[in-house]
């Protein structure tokens, strides 16, 4: 179902067209499902959301690393912390050790080892205003050096339509003088 965003002075309409339909508004041709115009301005644009895999996977590295360094100290000390979950501590004890001492200590070591490496980082990802091919932007900081702000220029990698990705407003926007 395509969206259609009018502002009127009076009041706000919104307007649904079938998603295969080809609709003409101020020359402005629409083909893609969630995609906004706002008539009196003619700016295309389309919602963004986070890429929660993405961002997932970027601390995929850093639980291993964390999980790594939690097993050599385990065998640097002879197994001990082995020994002591599986001998030493009692049913209910080894099993709050576990996962209220051990997992909590390999989480926080794995965000901060992100943390680090990655700052304030977001991914974002959304539908060409144009043809309706999912693009990606990452929002961040990777070590020192940062993405720019909080705007992304990017190029469709299907048709190659200039887009702007904001990340405070979570919009894809086409800069002003290209078409749709």
């Amino acid at each position: 179902m395509l969206q259609i965003l009018c502002k009127t002075p009076a009041a706000i309409f919104k307007i649904q067209i079938p998603a295969n339909t080809k609709s003409k508004f101020n020359r402005v041709d629409v083909f893609l499902l969630e995609t906004f115009i706002d008539i009196f301005f003619a700016v295309v644009y389309s919602d963004l959301s986070v890429d929660y895999l993405k961002m997932f996977l970027l601390n995929v590295p850093a639980a291993v690393v964390a999980l790594s360094l939690f097993f050599f100290l385990d065998d640097v000390t002879g197994f001990e912390i082995t020994f002591l979950l599986e001998l030493q501590l009692q049913e209910p004890f080894s099993f709050i050790f576990t996962w209220f001492a051990a997992v909590p200590l390999i989480f926080w070591l794995s965000q901060t080892i992100t943390k680090f490496i990655l700052k304030d980082f977001l991914i974002l990802k959304g539908p060409c205003p144009n043809c309706g091919t999912e693009n990606v932007s990452f929002f961040g900081t990777i070590l020192s050096i940062s993405n720019g702000g909080t705007t992304n220029n990017l190029k469709c990698s299907n048709c190659e339509t200039q887009m702007v990705y904001d990340s405070k407003t979570r919009l894809i926007t086409l800069p002003e003088g290209s078409e749709a």
